[in-house]
């Protein structure tokens, strides 16, 4: 009996120590996760703004280029030429009054979002370019890091043309605190097989896929930068230019990894101008995100600003700005376009949650450079459609207004108010 109480107790104390190494194991896992689990938030991004239709136009931001290559504003996108357009389908519009067999070389095709006015850049590499790896698109970076983080950059990029040479493409960030010796932080290859290219068999000429949606290949990086760091975004082609070779590129996306979620806000048009002022309304279609940021800050600030240059130079709307000012109501401006954003930060109280909103506005990046932001989509400004007009015609027949001045087969006629417009067009804008 004492022989089988020793061994039973070894067996029990060795169970024991093994259940215990478990439960601590487990433990410390959850903990660790806790305390070191966060999100990728996003601290800049590039969506290259709004464009009118038929619009090729330059980039907003200075910062950006691609080098030996000009824009395509008055030309066609033809080799050696860039444009910001809405659809592909723009980029050879001028081709059609010099050969109109050949007005539209690319596939058409929308942003990567569908967004029919968002902007992407479109770029067909220059004939002299024999793709031993020139820069194709430069970005730097007014964005500072903070303290000492891991960030992530992601694009998406499509091959728009059918013609035999792919593009083939390099991805990479590089560390320009010491400008005369640059250091690549992280880069990844697109080879020709990786972009993904539309189908040639869509182009269409009569504006059939001028907006459609396409696929896209994103590709993504990630690397770790601290204060003091100053980023470089650069592409660059492998691939020779003039037949074929070119890409769209679109919504290049910085992301920091926090401790802290940041749901950036999403901003669209509300019902129209349904409301009793009569005056177009922009609010915050994503009205959770609100939740992550009372989470951090004791008052969020949401600070609205417009822009007539296409998002060049912005405005800031302090009398519609303020303590969790979800929408934004402006009367159309008299003379051109207008496009808004938000800006969204926090602090301890107003003041000084309104004091980092308006620094972020002027400076583009945070007083303390590990402060928590975010800045929406761009919208264009409401779009006001002529009012629908009523029309009386004869047996539902719009173009019928004059009863007939006999009728051989004896009809009894009648006269109609057409309000088909009514109720189909316009119901969105008119309560």
């Amino acid at each position: 009996m004492k022989f089988m109480s020793y061994y039973s107790a070894i067996i029990l104390r060795t169970f024991l120590n093994r259940f215990f190494k478990i439960i601590l194991f487990v433990f410390f896992l959850i903990l660790s996760t806790v305390v070191y689990g966060g999100s990728w938030n996003v601290v800049w991004q590039e969506d290259f703004g709004v464009v009118e239709d038929s619009v090729c136009r330059d980039f907003a931001d200075p910062n950006m280029s691609v080098p030996g290559h000009k824009l395509a504003d008055v030309e066609f996108v033809g080799d050696g030429y860039y444009g910001i357009t809405n659809s592909t389908a723009w980029c050879f519009i001028h081709k059609k009054s010099i050969n109109p067999f050949e007005d539209y070389n690319f596939v058409p095709g929308c942003d990567h979002t569908g967004n029919k006015n968002g902007g992407m850049l479109v770029v067909n590499v220059d004939d002299d370019y024999v793709g031993d790896g020139e820069h194709i698109y430069e970005n730097n970076l007014k964005l500072k890091p903070c303290g000492d983080h891991k960030y992530r950059l992601s694009m998406f990029v499509a091959n728009v043309s059918d013609a035999w040479i792919n593009p083939d493409l390099t991805l990479e960030v590089w560390n320009m605190k010491d400008a005369a010796n640059p250091v690549v932080l992280e880069s990844v290859h697109l080879s020709e097989n990786d972009v993904v290219s539309w189908p040639g068999g869509e182009k269409n000429s009569q504006g059939l896929y001028t907006h459609k949606k396409r696929d896209w290949t994103e590709a993504s990086v990630e690397f770790e930068a601290k204060t003091g760091d100053v980023l470089k975004i650069v592409i660059l082609n492998n691939q020779p230019g003039g037949n074929g070779n070119d890409f769209a590129l679109d919504d290049i996306i910085l992301q920091r990894y926090d401790d802290e979620e940041i749901v950036s806000p999403v901003i669209e048009i509300e019902n129209g101008m349904s409301n009793s002022s009569c005056v177009p309304t922009y609010s915050v279609n994503n009205i959770e995100a609100l939740n992550s940021w009372k989470n951090i800050y004791n008052s969020v600030y949401f600070l609205w600003q417009y822009s007539t240059d296409d998002g060049y130079t912005w405005t800031n709307l302090s009398g519609e700005s303020g303590i969790e000012k979800t929408y934004l109501q402006r009367d159309l401006p008299a003379t051109g376009n207008e496009v808004y954003r938000l800006i969204i930060t926090g602090g301890s109280d107003e003041t000084e949650a309104q004091s980092k909103a308006e620094y972020l506005a002027e400076y583009g990046s945070p007083s303390d450079k590990c402060d928590y932001f975010s800045i929406s989509n761009i919208i264009s400004q409401f779009e006001l459609k002529d009012p629908p007009v009523a029309y009386l015609g004869i047996d539902n027949d719009i173009t019928v207004t004059n009863q007939p001045e006999y009728d051989c087969e004896n009809i009894n006629h009648f006269v109609s108010l057409m309000t088909y417009e009514w109720d189909d067009r316009y119901t969105k804008y008119y309560s």
